[in-house]
């Protein structure tokens, strides 16, 4: 609630949730694609590491919205958190899945 100004109203947010989740479907998507061109079928391994690249990422582009969003720093390391943790699981699913022909 301390930040309540900065996001959108509920019924704003479901009217634009259709951008948030095509915006995340085209993001697994390309990074899909990333891994397939990389890929050394090395197993869950592979796909922990290409995570961890891909979970730093994100969780740099989230933690710079702390820089000019008044955030709390709490809230931001979530985000990072948060990021990590995603970041890992997209990479140890793509290791999961995919298999080189």
């Amino acid at each position: 609630m301390k930040t309540a100004h900065l996001w959108r109203t509920k019924a704003e947010m479901n009217e634009y949730c259709v951008f948030a989740f095509t915006n995340k479907f085209l993001l697994v998507l390309l990074l899909a694609k990333i891994f397939t061109l990389n890929y050394e079928a090395k197993g869950i391994a592979e796909g922990v590491r290409f995570g961890a690249y891909i979970g730093v990422l994100m969780a740099l582009l989230q933690f710079g919205s702390y820089a000019y969003m008044p955030l709390p720093i709490t809230l931001a390391l979530f985000w990072v958190v948060g990021a990590v943790i995603s970041g890992l699981g997209l990479g140890v699913i793509f290791s999961l899945i995919y298999k080189n022909k």
